[in-house]
């Protein structure tokens, strides 16, 4: 079973702040490395058979990550290799197809843990809409964002 979900940072938490940042600027106008590094910071859970993929502790950047997830389900889809990393994280997860399922690694753990392919895709694209959702409920001029069209409803 595959578990993906983010938490929003609180109002007394020192995440909020990347959150906060975007309030009374041009949302539509945040560049590429605004969105990927700077803003939105969130705690991630992604389990695959409870395996911890990503450790819920750590603070990541939530389009950065849902941008790399969008690469995932393109080469997943397409029965090829992918990786995909988060911002400040030496850390990379492998993926990679072996008939119907994809095998996940980790560059930095010792895990290794298999998922079917089309659940993986499946989790994936929900992670995405509602992160996309969730942005755009927050900053509705995010829908007008070149980086954020990138994984708008219709991106896969």
């Amino acid at each position: 079973m595959i578990s993906m979900c983010f938490e929003v940072p609180g109002p007394a938490s020192p995440g909020s702040v990347t959150w906060e940042r975007v309030r009374g600027r041009d949302a539509a106008s945040l560049t590429d490395t605004d969105l990927r590094y700077r803003l939105f910071l969130v705690h991630v859970e992604f389990t695959v058979d409870g395996v911890e993929v990503i450790w819920k502790g750590r603070w990541i950047t939530l389009v950065d990550l849902c941008l790399g997830l969008t690469g995932v389900v393109s080469q997943v889809k397409a029965g090829a290799p992918s990786a995909f990393g988060y911002t400040e994280h030496e850390e990379v997860i492998h993926v990679v197809p072996e008939g119907g399922r994809v095998v996940l690694t980790s560059s930095m753990k010792s895990w290794r843990v298999d998922a079917d392919a089309g659940e993986l895709v499946a989790a994936c694209t929900r992670f995405v809409d509602t992160a996309y959702a969730r942005l755009v409920a927050e900053h509705p001029d995010l829908t007008r964002n070149a980086v954020m069209r990138r994984f708008a409803p219709g991106w896969n």
